[in-house]
């Protein structure tokens, strides 16, 4: 059998993108341990290493300080018409720098898991100029032209919502399957959460909240919530702050002397570990960070959640009923309040997370791109691993 090679396109704009490139990367491993597997950032490799810092620096800025224009600008991006004039011209981008690429690495697939890479290798499949397959990857629970391609062989949904949304922006539905949305293995094995207590050193019986602010610390009220925190005395409290040194030295600095219930964690690979011991988190909209607390049944409370994708990530946590939004510190401290003291509330929550949950997209994902590789039809996988059902409720 021929040694497979898999392209994987992401971007570092932002963390989701990265992750789920690498989530798949680990099941394509798992599956063919010989599989040349092969994870590029789409803007920074074939764009620029300039364009890629400026792109992320402003996308940065634009969350943190003027959300509201961000979220007009994803509205309007995600409404340009995919075989339109200014589609095409703004695929353009990276396109000729990657053609050089494939004539020189002939990967046998290709996955494109941001918007850029999912439109310039749309439009070289489209004059021929990519003779492999080319997949879509949604990111988030959004539905946006910008994940559209029509010559794009495979779309991958994170929801049937979503899978819907395409298919009503002119993809055939032959071509679109509901994988969802692809996260680490880790997040599909079994935890015994009073024994991850001990390892954390967190009291067996005690309240947990888990708070992620982001890989970035992109989370806005951050005020509103150190200020929730504190008044509730009986919970305790782990802070993840990602890569954001700035929001560590905050919490840092007003955590001291309560070091016994709050504390203060940096960047953590064991993610999985501290949703799987918490009662309830406080959390950014991410999309890989909502799928992962759905995968480990974790209730979410949503802060302030950012217009745009982040915004339609908000709305599924509350229409599915595995979470609630909330906008200011005063609902947030209500919120919190109540959940503390109301185990039926999350347990609610968990059975909702229950129904919906798809630990295993990523390998469902990597199923798809293997069979695509070694020249095996989809559609008899698509419909093994990831049959066409109804968006699930939770009453």
């Amino acid at each position: 059998m021929t040694r497979p090679h898999i392209l994987l396109l992401g971007a570092s704009v932002g963390a989701g993108h990265d992750s789920i490139c690498s989530a798949i990367a680990q099941f394509l491993t798992q599956l063919r341990p010989d599989a040349r597997v092969t994870v590029l950032d789409f803007v920074r490799e074939f764009v620029g290493v300039e364009a890629a810092e400026r792109g992320r620096r402003q996308y940065l800025r634009a969350v943190c300080c003027a959300p509201r224009l961000y979220g007009l600008y994803h509205w309007v991006a995600g409404r340009i018409p995919p075989r339109s004039a200014l589609q095409r011209f703004i695929n353009r981008g990276g396109q000729q720098a990657f053609r050089e690429y494939y004539e020189r690495e002939r990967p046998d697939v290709i996955l494109c898991n941001y918007p850029a890479a999912v439109g310039a290798c749309g439009e070289l499949r489209r004059r021929g100029e990519i003779g492999c397959p080319v997949v879509t990857m949604v990111g988030d629970y959004d539905i946006s032209n910008q994940w559209v391609h029509p010559y794009n062989d495979l779309t991958l949904a994170t929801a049937e919502f979503v899978a819907e949304g395409m298919i009503a922006r002119g993809l055939d539905p032959a071509r679109v399957i509901t994988t969802g949305l692809c996260i680490r293995p880790s997040f599909a094995e079994d935890h015994d959460r009073a024994a991850l207590r001990r390892q954390w050193g967190v009291p067996g019986d005690a309240p947990v909240v888990l708070v992620l602010p982001g890989a970035f610390g992109m989370m806005g009220g951050l005020g509103e919530v150190w200020g929730a925190l504190e008044r509730l005395r009986g919970l305790h409290a782990l802070i993840v702050t990602g890569h954001s040194r700035s929001v560590r030295e905050w919490f840092t600095a007003r955590v001291a002397g309560q070091e016994d219930r709050l504390r203060v964690l940096g960047f953590v690979t064991e993610m999985h570990e501290l949703m799987a011991l918490a009662d309830f988190c406080i959390t950014k909209a991410g999309g890989v960070t909502c799928t992962e607390a759905m995968a480990l049944r974790l209730p979410m409370v949503i802060h302030r959640p950012i217009p745009g994708q982040e915004g339609a990530n908000a709305r599924y946590v509350v229409e599915t009923g595995v979470g609630l939004v909330t906008r200011n510190g005063r609902e947030l401290g209500r919120v919190m309040e109540r959940l503390v003291g109301d185990d039926e509330a999350l347990e609610q929550m968990r059975r909702c997370a229950e129904r919906i949950r798809r630990p295993l997209a990523g390998r469902h994902a990597a199923q798809v791109l293997l069979a695509l590789a070694e020249g095996t039809p989809v559609s008899g996988v698509a419909r093994e691993l990831c049959p066409r059902t109804a968006q699930p409720s939770c009453s």
